[in-house]
Protein backbone atom coordinates (compact mmCIF):
# COMPACT_ATOMS: atom_id res chain seq x y z
CA UNK A 1 0.00 0.00 0.00
CA UNK A 2 1.45 3.14 -1.14
CA UNK A 3 1.46 6.48 0.87
CA UNK A 4 -0.10 8.35 -1.30
CA UNK A 5 -1.64 12.00 -0.40
CA UNK A 6 -3.88 14.33 -2.83
CA UNK A 7 -2.08 16.64 -4.80
CA UNK A 8 -4.76 19.05 -3.93
CA UNK A 9 -6.35 19.28 -0.70
CA UNK A 10 -10.44 20.00 -0.29
CA UNK A 11 -9.55 23.09 1.51
CA UNK A 12 -7.16 24.20 -1.38
CA UNK A 13 -9.73 22.86 -3.94
CA UNK A 14 -12.55 25.12 -2.23
CA UNK A 15 -10.08 27.91 -2.54
CA UNK A 16 -9.48 27.33 -6.26
CA UNK A 17 -12.27 27.47 -7.36
CA UNK A 18 -13.79 30.56 -5.54
CA UNK A 19 -11.21 31.88 -6.95
CA UNK A 20 -11.78 30.91 -10.65
CA UNK A 21 -15.54 31.81 -9.49
CA UNK A 22 -14.25 35.36 -8.97
CA UNK A 23 -12.12 35.68 -11.76
CA UNK A 24 -15.15 34.59 -14.04
CA UNK A 25 -17.08 37.40 -12.55
CA UNK A 26 -13.92 39.99 -13.09
CA UNK A 27 -13.90 39.55 -16.84
CA UNK A 28 -17.81 39.80 -16.99
CA UNK A 29 -17.24 43.26 -15.78
CA UNK A 30 -13.97 44.39 -17.29
CA UNK A 31 -16.40 43.33 -20.75
CA UNK A 32 -18.92 45.51 -19.36
CA UNK A 33 -16.91 48.44 -18.44
CA UNK A 34 -15.37 47.90 -21.82
CA UNK A 35 -19.01 48.29 -23.53
CA UNK A 36 -19.78 51.36 -21.34
CA UNK A 37 -15.91 53.34 -22.21
CA UNK A 38 -17.25 52.37 -26.06
CA UNK A 39 -20.57 53.94 -25.20
CA UNK A 40 -19.01 56.77 -23.24
CA UNK A 41 -16.61 57.25 -26.12
CA UNK A 42 -19.13 57.67 -28.42
CA UNK A 43 -21.21 60.18 -26.30
CA UNK A 44 -17.67 61.59 -25.99
CA UNK A 45 -17.28 62.53 -29.64
CA UNK A 46 -20.95 63.24 -30.18
CA UNK A 47 -20.17 66.09 -27.54
CA UNK A 48 -17.49 67.46 -29.22
CA UNK A 49 -19.05 67.65 -32.47
CA UNK A 50 -21.77 69.58 -31.57
CA UNK A 51 -19.88 71.85 -29.73
CA UNK A 52 -17.66 72.51 -32.66
CA UNK A 53 -21.18 73.44 -34.11
CA UNK A 54 -22.00 75.84 -31.60
CA UNK A 55 -18.55 77.74 -31.53
CA UNK A 56 -18.76 77.75 -35.37
CA UNK A 57 -22.60 79.36 -34.74
CA UNK A 58 -21.40 81.54 -32.64
CA UNK A 59 -18.33 83.24 -33.94
CA UNK A 60 -20.85 83.55 -37.06
CA UNK A 61 -23.13 85.53 -34.94
CA UNK A 62 -20.70 87.58 -33.61
CA UNK A 63 -19.37 88.44 -36.81
CA UNK A 64 -23.10 89.52 -38.01
CA UNK A 65 -23.56 91.54 -34.78
CA UNK A 66 -19.83 93.18 -34.84
CA UNK A 67 -21.14 93.94 -39.08
CA UNK A 68 -24.73 95.43 -38.11
CA UNK A 69 -22.70 97.22 -35.37
CA UNK A 70 -20.39 98.63 -38.10
CA UNK A 71 -23.36 99.56 -40.62
CA UNK A 72 -25.24 101.28 -37.41
CA UNK A 73 -22.27 103.13 -37.13
CA UNK A 74 -22.01 104.43 -40.61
Amino acid sequence: MSDRRPIIRRGEAVGVANIIRRLGQLERQAADLGDELEVNEREYQTLRERLHEVVSERERLRRKLTLLHSEEQA
